[in-house]
């Protein structure tokens, strides 16, 4: 299980064992945070930004949160995760938006970004309708 907390100037990650003894913590850089699906069983997507707005892409910079030794490695910069529910190592779960409009298929082995969708011209807050249909309803 993850959390996330707020420890008046960022969020702290913290991963729990299933009986609820904490495995690990990381402070996570910049305010916002949002949490994507896992690229592999030890590797969880996730996005900030400093203040960063939902309807724009470009402030937010992705990385993939070794959940094993709490390393951050970054993606890339202005990409968002596209799916925050995805199975584990699917390649939905590697899905990310950029700015504009653009979507990218990441590797976690190789490192590298294949665009899959190139960018173009949207109307702002046109990529966070497709974002909230990527959710998978909870169960």
């Amino acid at each position: 299980m993850i959390q996330l907390f707020w420890d008046g100037s960022r969020h702290v990650l913290v991963l729990l064992a299933p009986d609820g003894a904490e495995r690990l913590r990381v402070p996570l850089p910049e305010t916002s945070v949002q949490v994507g699906a896992n690229a592999s069983p030890d590797l969880l997507v996730l996005a900030t930004a400093e203040r960063g707005s939902w309807k724009e892409v470009e402030p937010w910079t992705s990385w993939l949160l070794n959940l094993q030794t709490g390393g951050l490695q970054k993606i890339g910069s202005g990409m968002m995760p596209a799916v925050l529910d995805a199975g584990t190592g699917s390649p939905a779960s590697r899905l990310f938006f950029r700015d504009p409009g653009g979507l990218t298929l990441f590797d976690p082995k190789t490192g590298q970004l294949r665009d899959l969708l190139p960018g173009r011209p949207v109307e702002p807050g046109l990529w966070i309708a497709r974002l909230r249909a990527t959710r998978l309803p909870q169960r």
